[in-house]
């Protein structure tokens, strides 16, 4: 898996494929901020809020925090 820019088309390929609810993690809560890479967001898509709120911060796919990472060019997600 390789870590990917979270960008508007990424934001609707989660969409179409049916994805509702994404879990947020800042990066250097777990350890990914490297170097004199900036910190950044890590998003996971669920299709379950259920599955996804175990894990801690969820947010809709659709919520104002969303599109403001999208804005800020701070997200980031594996594919």
């Amino acid at each position: 898996m390789k870590l990917h820019r979270f960008d508007r088309y990424a934001l609707k390929e989660w969409r179409d494929t049916g994805y509702k609810h994404v879990h947020l993690t800042r990066s250097e809560n777990v350890g990914l901020t490297e170097g004199s890479e900036k910190p950044f967001i890590l998003l996971e898509p669920y299709l379950d809020d259920r599955e996804a709120k175990k894990y801690g911060s969820v947010v809709a796919l659709t919520s104002a925090e969303i599109e403001q990472i999208i804005q800020d060019d701070s997200g980031k997600y594996y594919k």
